[in-house]
Protein backbone atom coordinates (compact mmCIF):
# COMPACT_ATOMS: atom_id res chain seq x y z
CA UNK A 1 0.00 0.00 0.00
CA UNK A 2 1.17 3.57 -0.65
CA UNK A 3 2.51 5.63 2.23
CA UNK A 4 0.96 8.89 1.03
CA UNK A 5 -2.56 9.59 -0.22
CA UNK A 6 -3.15 12.86 -2.05
CA UNK A 7 -6.71 14.12 -1.72
CA UNK A 8 -7.92 15.86 -4.86
CA UNK A 9 -11.53 17.00 -4.34
CA UNK A 10 -13.50 18.22 -7.36
CA UNK A 11 -17.03 19.51 -7.34
CA UNK A 12 -17.18 19.40 -11.15
CA UNK A 13 -14.49 17.86 -13.37
CA UNK A 14 -13.58 19.82 -16.51
CA UNK A 15 -10.46 20.19 -18.64
CA UNK A 16 -9.62 23.38 -16.71
CA UNK A 17 -8.18 21.35 -13.84
CA UNK A 18 -5.68 19.44 -16.01
CA UNK A 19 -2.70 21.81 -15.43
CA UNK A 20 -3.25 21.55 -11.68
CA UNK A 21 -3.68 17.77 -11.83
CA UNK A 22 -0.51 17.31 -13.86
CA UNK A 23 1.49 19.01 -11.09
CA UNK A 24 0.07 16.50 -8.60
CA UNK A 25 1.00 13.53 -10.83
CA UNK A 26 4.55 14.85 -11.10
CA UNK A 27 4.90 15.15 -7.31
CA UNK A 28 3.33 11.71 -6.74
CA UNK A 29 5.79 10.10 -9.16
CA UNK A 30 8.71 10.85 -6.84
CA UNK A 31 7.41 8.99 -3.76
CA UNK A 32 5.22 6.05 -2.75
CA UNK A 33 1.92 7.84 -3.35
CA UNK A 34 -1.62 7.56 -4.65
CA UNK A 35 -3.97 10.27 -5.87
CA UNK A 36 -7.62 9.99 -4.86
CA UNK A 37 -9.84 12.19 -7.01
CA UNK A 38 -13.19 12.84 -5.30
CA UNK A 39 -15.91 13.76 -7.77
CA UNK A 40 -19.00 15.31 -6.22
CA UNK A 41 -21.06 16.11 -9.32
CA UNK A 42 -20.74 13.49 -12.05
CA UNK A 43 -23.80 14.77 -13.92
CA UNK A 44 -22.22 18.13 -14.77
CA UNK A 45 -18.69 16.79 -15.17
CA UNK A 46 -16.90 15.98 -18.41
CA UNK A 47 -16.82 12.17 -18.49
CA UNK A 48 -13.99 12.17 -21.02
CA UNK A 49 -11.83 14.10 -18.58
CA UNK A 50 -12.83 11.78 -15.71
CA UNK A 51 -11.83 8.78 -17.83
CA UNK A 52 -8.56 10.50 -18.71
CA UNK A 53 -7.79 11.13 -15.03
CA UNK A 54 -8.59 7.53 -14.12
CA UNK A 55 -5.99 6.33 -16.63
CA UNK A 56 -3.18 8.39 -15.11
CA UNK A 57 -0.51 6.78 -12.94
CA UNK A 58 -1.17 6.46 -9.19
CA UNK A 59 -4.77 7.69 -9.64
CA UNK A 60 -8.14 6.42 -8.42
CA UNK A 61 -11.55 8.04 -8.81
CA UNK A 62 -13.80 8.15 -5.73
CA UNK A 63 -17.53 8.73 -6.11
CA UNK A 64 -18.36 11.40 -3.52
CA UNK A 65 -21.70 12.37 -5.06
CA UNK A 66 -23.52 11.72 -1.79
CA UNK A 67 -21.56 14.56 -0.18
CA UNK A 68 -23.38 17.83 0.43
CA UNK A 69 -20.21 19.90 0.83
CA UNK A 70 -16.41 19.80 0.69
CA UNK A 71 -16.17 18.39 4.22
CA UNK A 72 -18.16 15.34 3.17
CA UNK A 73 -16.10 14.93 0.00
CA UNK A 74 -12.85 15.04 1.99
CA UNK A 75 -14.15 12.48 4.49
CA UNK A 76 -15.08 10.10 1.67
CA UNK A 77 -11.67 10.55 0.07
CA UNK A 78 -10.03 9.80 3.41
CA UNK A 79 -12.22 6.74 3.96
CA UNK A 80 -11.15 5.31 0.60
CA UNK A 81 -7.47 6.26 0.89
CA UNK A 82 -4.80 3.65 1.56
CA UNK A 83 -1.93 5.75 2.84
CA UNK A 84 -1.11 6.73 6.39
CA UNK A 85 -0.46 10.37 5.50
CA UNK A 86 -3.21 12.38 3.80
CA UNK A 87 -1.88 15.24 1.68
CA UNK A 88 -4.34 18.07 1.12
CA UNK A 89 -4.60 19.98 -2.14
CA UNK A 90 -7.29 21.61 -4.26
CA UNK A 91 -8.05 21.43 -7.97
CA UNK A 92 -7.07 25.06 -8.63
CA UNK A 93 -3.68 24.90 -6.89
CA UNK A 94 -0.30 23.81 -8.24
CA UNK A 95 1.72 21.30 -6.24
CA UNK A 96 5.47 21.74 -6.07
CA UNK A 97 7.19 18.75 -7.72
CA UNK A 98 9.29 18.08 -4.60
CA UNK A 99 6.47 18.51 -2.09
CA UNK A 100 6.20 14.85 -1.11
CA UNK A 101 9.95 14.23 -1.21
CA UNK A 102 10.42 17.16 1.17
CA UNK A 103 7.49 15.95 3.26
CA UNK A 104 9.25 12.62 3.77
CA UNK A 105 12.33 14.47 5.02
CA UNK A 106 10.19 16.61 7.34
CA UNK A 107 8.55 13.52 8.84
CA UNK A 108 12.00 12.06 9.49
CA UNK A 109 13.18 15.37 10.98
CA UNK A 110 10.22 16.26 13.20
CA UNK A 111 8.82 12.85 14.14
CA UNK A 112 5.34 12.65 15.58
CA UNK A 113 2.61 15.09 14.51
CA UNK A 114 -1.11 15.27 13.81
CA UNK A 115 -0.93 18.06 11.24
CA UNK A 116 2.16 19.21 9.37
CA UNK A 117 2.08 22.44 7.40
CA UNK A 118 4.64 23.05 4.68
CA UNK A 119 5.44 26.43 3.17
CA UNK A 120 3.47 27.90 0.27
CA UNK A 121 3.16 30.84 -2.07
CA UNK A 122 -0.24 32.37 -2.81
CA UNK A 123 -1.00 33.61 -6.30
CA UNK A 124 -3.76 35.81 -7.64
CA UNK A 125 -3.91 36.07 -11.40
CA UNK A 126 -0.31 36.64 -12.50
CA UNK A 127 0.84 37.97 -9.13
CA UNK A 128 2.75 35.55 -6.88
CA UNK A 129 3.18 36.39 -3.21
CA UNK A 130 6.11 35.76 -0.86
CA UNK A 131 7.00 32.40 0.64
CA UNK A 132 4.92 31.73 3.77
CA UNK A 133 6.68 29.56 6.35
CA UNK A 134 5.08 28.28 9.56
CA UNK A 135 6.80 27.65 12.87
CA UNK A 136 8.13 24.26 13.95
CA UNK A 137 6.90 25.10 17.49
CA UNK A 138 3.67 23.18 18.07
CA UNK A 139 2.48 25.37 20.95
CA UNK A 140 3.07 28.56 18.94
CA UNK A 141 1.06 27.06 16.08
CA UNK A 142 -1.81 26.08 18.35
CA UNK A 143 -1.92 29.57 19.86
CA UNK A 144 -2.59 30.84 16.35
CA UNK A 145 -5.89 28.92 16.42
CA UNK A 146 -7.40 31.76 18.47
CA UNK A 147 -7.68 34.05 15.41
CA UNK A 148 -7.34 31.46 12.62
CA UNK A 149 -5.26 28.60 11.22
CA UNK A 150 -1.47 28.23 11.51
CA UNK A 151 -1.19 26.50 8.11
CA UNK A 152 -2.78 27.12 4.70
CA UNK A 153 -5.10 24.23 3.86
CA UNK A 154 -3.53 23.24 0.50
CA UNK A 155 -0.16 22.84 2.26
CA UNK A 156 -1.16 20.53 5.13
CA UNK A 157 -0.62 16.81 5.68
CA UNK A 158 -2.64 14.78 8.18
CA UNK A 159 -1.35 11.73 10.02
CA UNK A 160 -4.45 9.53 9.84
CA UNK A 161 -3.01 7.28 12.53
CA UNK A 162 -3.49 10.21 14.92
CA UNK A 163 -6.53 11.94 13.46
CA UNK A 164 -8.46 8.92 12.20
CA UNK A 165 -11.06 8.58 9.47
CA UNK A 166 -13.84 11.10 8.91
CA UNK A 167 -12.13 13.98 10.71
CA UNK A 168 -13.95 16.80 8.93
CA UNK A 169 -17.08 18.29 10.51
CA UNK A 170 -19.70 17.84 7.78
CA UNK A 171 -21.90 20.58 9.24
CA UNK A 172 -19.07 23.00 8.38
CA UNK A 173 -19.56 24.05 4.75
CA UNK A 174 -16.81 26.67 4.87
CA UNK A 175 -13.63 27.06 6.94
CA UNK A 176 -13.64 23.28 7.30
CA UNK A 177 -9.87 23.08 7.70
CA UNK A 178 -9.96 25.63 10.53
CA UNK A 179 -12.53 23.46 12.29
CA UNK A 180 -10.35 20.39 11.62
CA UNK A 181 -7.46 22.09 13.43
CA UNK A 182 -9.72 23.01 16.35
CA UNK A 183 -11.25 19.54 16.66
CA UNK A 184 -7.84 17.82 16.68
CA UNK A 185 -5.92 20.25 18.85
CA UNK A 186 -5.30 17.58 21.50
CA UNK A 187 -4.37 14.67 19.19
CA UNK A 188 -0.73 15.56 18.60
CA UNK A 189 1.77 18.18 17.49
CA UNK A 190 1.09 20.83 14.85
CA UNK A 191 4.42 21.23 13.06
CA UNK A 192 5.40 23.71 10.37
CA UNK A 193 8.14 23.09 7.81
CA UNK A 194 10.22 25.47 5.66
CA UNK A 195 10.05 23.68 2.31
CA UNK A 196 7.50 24.80 -0.26
CA UNK A 197 4.53 22.53 -0.83
CA UNK A 198 2.22 24.36 -3.18
CA UNK A 199 1.21 27.44 -5.07
CA UNK A 200 -2.15 28.37 -3.57
CA UNK A 201 -4.74 30.04 -5.78
CA UNK A 202 -6.26 33.05 -4.01
CA UNK A 203 -8.99 34.18 -6.44
CA UNK A 204 -10.09 37.76 -6.93
CA UNK A 205 -13.45 38.64 -5.36
CA UNK A 206 -14.84 40.24 -8.49
CA UNK A 207 -18.43 39.02 -8.53
CA UNK A 208 -21.45 39.05 -6.24
CA UNK A 209 -21.34 35.25 -6.09
CA UNK A 210 -17.75 35.29 -4.84
CA UNK A 211 -18.55 38.03 -2.32
CA UNK A 212 -21.46 35.95 -0.98
CA UNK A 213 -19.15 32.94 -0.72
CA UNK A 214 -16.61 35.05 1.15
CA UNK A 215 -19.28 36.15 3.62
CA UNK A 216 -20.19 32.52 4.28
CA UNK A 217 -16.52 31.65 4.68
CA UNK A 218 -16.19 34.29 7.39
CA UNK A 219 -19.29 32.98 9.14
CA UNK A 220 -17.74 29.50 9.12
CA UNK A 221 -14.49 31.00 10.37
CA UNK A 222 -16.27 32.60 13.31
CA UNK A 223 -18.00 29.30 14.13
CA UNK A 224 -14.65 27.50 14.35
CA UNK A 225 -13.12 30.44 16.19
CA UNK A 226 -15.88 30.36 18.81
CA UNK A 227 -15.37 26.62 19.36
CA UNK A 228 -11.65 27.19 19.92
CA UNK A 229 -12.19 30.00 22.41
CA UNK A 230 -14.75 27.91 24.30
CA UNK A 231 -12.01 25.37 25.04
CA UNK A 232 -10.29 27.89 27.32
CA UNK A 233 -11.14 27.52 30.98
CA UNK A 234 -12.30 30.64 32.83
CA UNK A 235 -12.90 32.48 29.56
CA UNK A 236 -16.41 33.82 28.99
CA UNK A 237 -16.99 34.45 25.29
CA UNK A 238 -20.06 35.05 23.13
CA UNK A 239 -20.74 34.89 19.39
CA UNK A 240 -20.85 38.69 19.33
CA UNK A 241 -17.47 38.86 21.09
CA UNK A 242 -16.01 36.53 18.47
CA UNK A 243 -17.46 38.62 15.67
CA UNK A 244 -15.97 41.80 17.12
CA UNK A 245 -12.59 40.15 17.73
CA UNK A 246 -12.53 38.80 14.18
CA UNK A 247 -13.41 42.24 12.78
CA UNK A 248 -10.89 44.01 15.01
CA UNK A 249 -7.93 41.63 14.84
CA UNK A 250 -8.32 39.41 11.77
CA UNK A 251 -10.30 41.14 9.00
CA UNK A 252 -13.09 43.71 9.04
CA UNK A 253 -14.78 42.32 5.92
CA UNK A 254 -18.56 41.96 6.00
CA UNK A 255 -19.18 43.76 9.26
CA UNK A 256 -21.69 46.49 9.92
CA UNK A 257 -21.20 46.33 13.67
CA UNK A 258 -17.53 47.07 14.15
CA UNK A 259 -16.80 49.59 16.91
CA UNK A 260 -13.31 50.96 16.46
CA UNK A 261 -13.24 52.43 19.95
CA UNK A 262 -13.63 48.91 21.40
CA UNK A 263 -10.52 47.55 19.69
CA UNK A 264 -8.45 47.94 22.85
CA UNK A 265 -11.03 46.00 24.85
CA UNK A 266 -10.93 43.08 22.44
CA UNK A 267 -7.15 43.18 22.20
CA UNK A 268 -7.00 42.82 26.00
CA UNK A 269 -9.35 39.85 25.85
CA UNK A 270 -7.22 38.33 23.09
CA UNK A 271 -4.00 38.72 25.08
CA UNK A 272 -5.68 37.17 28.13
CA UNK A 273 -6.83 34.22 26.02
CA UNK A 274 -3.29 33.66 24.71
CA UNK A 275 -1.89 33.40 28.24
CA UNK A 276 -4.65 31.06 29.43
CA UNK A 277 -4.39 28.84 26.35
CA UNK A 278 -0.59 28.69 26.57
CA UNK A 279 -0.81 27.50 30.18
CA UNK A 280 -3.32 24.81 29.20
CA UNK A 281 -1.16 23.65 26.30
CA UNK A 282 2.00 23.48 28.40
CA UNK A 283 0.15 21.52 31.10
CA UNK A 284 -1.62 19.37 28.46
CA UNK A 285 -5.00 20.29 29.87
CA UNK A 286 -6.72 20.97 26.54
CA UNK A 287 -9.55 18.68 25.47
Amino acid sequence: MPRYSISYPCKVVTSELLPSFSSVVMAASKEDSEIVVGVQDFGNSDLDVINFLSEQPYTRIADTSASVNLSGTLNKIIASSQGRFLIRTDSDDFMHPLRISELRKAIERYGSFSILGQAYRAFRGREIGPLNISSADSIANKLQLLPGVPFAHPAITLDLAKIGLGPYDETQTYAQDYMLHVDNVNTGNYIGGPTIATYYNSPLLNSKEQELKRKKQLEGHERAMLKMWQKIECMSISKEDIHQIRCSLVTNEHSTRRKTNDRGQYMSKFLEAIQLLKTMLVNKQLT
